[in-house]
């Protein structure tokens, strides 16, 4: 890939639209099937309803109806997505070699997986279960759980502290990967060593 007339990081601009895209149309496809089906298989019934009126989200606060916490529930899942490419991608362009950018990304998820799994739900950790990519991507949390994560003494709802962690991580990352593929001076990051 070579860089544009206007430089390096319209470049990486372009591509991180494309992982944008890419994460979107991913969700939908996957979510979207399933959901079709079920229409197709069961019915969906009215989806202007509440949530409360389905037993699993009773506890929600949010004052959802069903349509709107579908279409909340896959527009996390694309972010969630959007924001492991965008940390794959900086990896990716900070190690230069594929074997190590695989490894530190398979251990960074492991972690994440041993954290969301390890953790209690109401223990003084709790923070570190939900703010992980595994708690993050079970979007169903973030929309139907009540539960107040402690913020250095301070109750924050999980819908408000899971969905402000990936909107900031996805700024910060979207930066820094410019920044970054700016500075290597290599356009050609397709040529990894092995």
């Amino acid at each position: 890939v070579k860089s544009t007339p206007l430089g390096q990081i319209p470049t990486m601009g372009a591509k991180i639209i494309v992982l944008a895209v890419c994460s979107m149309s991913v969700v939908l496809l996957l979510y979207g099937s399933n959901l079709l089906f079920y229409h197709r298989t069961a019915g969906l019934g009215d989806l202007s309803r509440s949530l409360q009126s389905i037993g699993k989200y009773m506890g929600s606060t949010l004052r959802f109806s069903v349509g709107e916490f579908l279409i909340s529930f896959a527009a996390i899942k694309a972010l969630v997505c959007f924001l492991i490419g965008l940390l794959v991608m900086f990896i990716s362009i900070q190690t230069r070699r594929s074997t190590t950018a695989f490894l530190i990304c398979a251990g960074m998820l492991a972690v994440s997986f041993a954290l969301y799994a390890g953790i209690p739900l109401n223990s003084q950790a709790a923070i570190l279960k939900y703010l992980n990519f595994f708690g993050l991507f079970r979007a169903q949390d973030l929309l139907g759980l009540y539960l107040n994560l402690n913020f250095w003494g301070w109750p924050v709802s999980l819908f408000d502290a899971g969905l402000s962690a990936v909107l900031l991580m996805v700024c910060v990352l979207s930066v820094f990967n410019g920044c970054v593929f700016a500075k290597s001076g290599d356009t050609d990051l397709l040529s990894w060593d092995l």
